[in-house]
């Protein structure tokens, strides 16, 4: 069965503070809205990022997780260091395009 899906490129840039309840649920909101619009293409820009809690950045992550199974390019971009060493730690590919490259 073949999918109907929109052939297209997004970018999301996060800002502010993603460390509550209500904040991870409003971006858990946006990144579902970009799901059901069918993009082939999505990167998330950390650019404006100025506090993440683990809830935060494990919920992002796990969404993240859903577009790649769904073979949509995912790209991490602007990350800041405090949340790269995170994301070293649980070694989280920056994109699937560059062959799972580590930050």
């Amino acid at each position: 069965m073949l999918e109907n899906r929109v052939e297209h490129q997004e970018k999301i840039i996060l800002t502010g503070e993603l460390n509550s309840e209500e904040q991870r649920q409003k971006t858990r909101t946006l990144l579902e809205e970009k799901w059901d619009s069918g993009i082939e293409s999505l990167k998330i820009d950390f650019s404006g990022v100025t506090a993440i809690d683990f809830d935060s950045l494990t919920d992002l992550l796990m969404i993240r997780n859903r577009f790649l199974h769904a073979e949509t390019e995912v790209e991490l971009i602007n990350i800041p260091e405090r949340i790269n060493r995170i994301m070293r730690i649980f070694q989280v590919p920056v994109s699937e395009k560059h062959g799972n490259q580590y930050l």
